[in-house]
């Protein structure tokens, strides 16, 4: 499921709005797999793995700016084309994703 979220999410900002590029077109998707979908699913197993009810909102913090170091770093080496996006945006969605999205995911996945 996360790797779906991923490919969405890269959908929706890389090619409907055209915020972002990502790698080197000559290359071709191979640098996009890792990015798109084995990155996000390996952070996501990290963080529902350690996801408990007492330290839930130091998790989410800490994984969102994990998330955040991450694209920035990948920003600055040039891999990512920023075409009108700040990384300062991704702050709120990462911690959307860590907050909501994850733990619905998990409490989606143990009900079936």
């Amino acid at each position: 499921m996360v790797g779906f979220y991923g490919w969405l999410i890269n959908i929706v900002i890389f090619y409907i709005f055209d915020l972002l590029d990502s790698g080197d077109s000559s290359i071709g998707g191979i640098p996009d797999y890792f990015m798109f979908i084995v990155g996000p699913v390996t952070i996501a197993i990290l963080f529902l793995n350690r996801y408990k009810s007492p330290t839930k909102l130091i998790r989410v913090i800490l994984f969102s700016l994990l998330s955040f170091l991450m694209e920035y770093i990948l920003g600055k080496l040039g891999f990512l084309k920023l075409k009108g996006w700040k990384p300062i945006y991704s702050i709120p969605c990462y911690l959307l994703v860590f907050g909501v999205a994850l733990p619905w995911t998990l409490k989606l996945i143990r009900k079936s």
